[in-house]
């Protein structure tokens, strides 16, 4: 924990803001979300960082009601134990555009939370869960939608692999080392709050329910499966937020998630094939020699799509006949497309 607040005036400060003699190191310094009481320190814990640690003796701890006992485990597990090195390496990658640690406090009843990532200029706070969490998923959700501040939750789950399977659907082992899967048991959660899960790999999958396998043995009901609202990588999801593009609407048809063309197209791509899920038919989209990792365009209408019509025939794809055609922006912009295949430069 870097951040904590002194008891007499309330006021917010930063361990780095002791270490630098700012402050007495044997001020009462207290949790900024509760009264528990929390201590300095400049030991080697926290990758070398000064920091603040709770303290509370065992005999002080039996003295707490219930609530009160439940809500300093709450602290003690989520707040603070060391810091993960994949959670600092996300704080880090928002530090040049958001504010890290931000201290949301609530006017109407003083209550304040801290928030990994505070980006205003969407008034969004980012939350990147490595360790467990269960009943302050609700209540941080519920403090900052009564301030109108939206959430994003990015959970740690590298530790797991994701599989595709042939239904478009994907697989995940359940582990609730992390809480995910506890909190995903309510659709609600999922239904009503953004909530994404980087897996072993480091992509990050943008999952709006989970369901269950059949469960036919106790291997298969630990099974969950998925339809991602959106696959993208690290830099993908920063640019997204950056730029308030995480709200991006995108269409399911028959169980398939479908975006436009611009969406669906990577920079490493030289060409794509993309198949019209309402239509039916499929075009293949090109490369712009001239400009590095975008689309091939009309120089004369630049707001049009480039492609050819391809076909599937004895396990490839064929090109129908060598001329060109225009796609207009509004059929490109339509959000029914699927990938049906990327072809990469490397």
């Amino acid at each position: 924990m870097f951040i904590a607040r002194i008891f007499k005036t309330g006021e917010i400060i930063t361990a780095q803001d002791v270490f630098d003699g700012k402050y007495d190191r044997h001020e009462d310094f207290v949790d900024v979300e509760e009264d528990f009481k929390v201590l300095y320190w400049k030991g080697a814990k926290n990758h070398g960082r000064p920091h603040f640690k709770l303290y509370l003796s065992l005999e002080d701890y039996k003295k707490l009601s219930d609530e009160q006992k439940s809500r300093f485990d709450i602290l003690r597990e989520q707040r603070h134990f060391q810091e993960s090195l994949w959670h600092k390496e996300w704080e880090n990658k928002f530090d040049s555009f958001a504010e890290i640690e931000k201290t949301i406090k609530n006017p109407n009843t003083n209550r304040r939370k801290r928030a990994d990532a505070y980006y205003e200029k969407i008034n969004t706070c980012i939350e990147f869960q490595h360790s467990f969490i269960d009943y302050d998923f609700e209540e941080r959700n519920e403090f900052y939608k009564e301030l109108g501040i939206n959430t994003i939750w990015l959970y740690d789950l590298t530790h797991l692999h994701v599989n595709e399977m042939d239904d478009g659907s994907y697989q995940i082992l359940e582990d609730n080392a992390k809480g995910f899967f506890r909190i995903a048991e309510n659709p609600e959660n999922l239904k009503n709050n953004k909530i994404f899960i980087q897996t072993r790999g480091g992509l990050i999958y943008q999952v709006p329910a989970l369901y269950r396998k059949p469960i036919d043995n106790d291997l298969k009901s630990t099974i969950r499966y998925f339809y991602p609202t959106c696959i993208i990588t690290e830099s993908e999801f920063i640019e997204r937020i950056k730029n308030n593009g995480i709200n991006k609407q995108i269409t399911r048809i028959n169980g398939i998630v479908c975006q436009s063309i611009h969406s669906l197209w990577k920079p490493e791509y030289y060409q794509m094939v993309v198949n019209n899920v309402e239509e039916g038919y499929s075009i293949l989209v090109c490369e712009d020699r001239n400009k590095k990792g975008k689309m091939e365009k009309d120089f004369k209408f630049p707001s049009v799509i480039i492609y050819r019509y391809v076909t599937w025939k004895n396990n490839h794809f064929e090109i129908r006949n060598k001329t060109r055609y225009r796609l207009k922006s509004d059929t490109a912009n339509k959000n029914v497309w699927s990938l049906i295949y990327g072809y990469s430069k490397k």
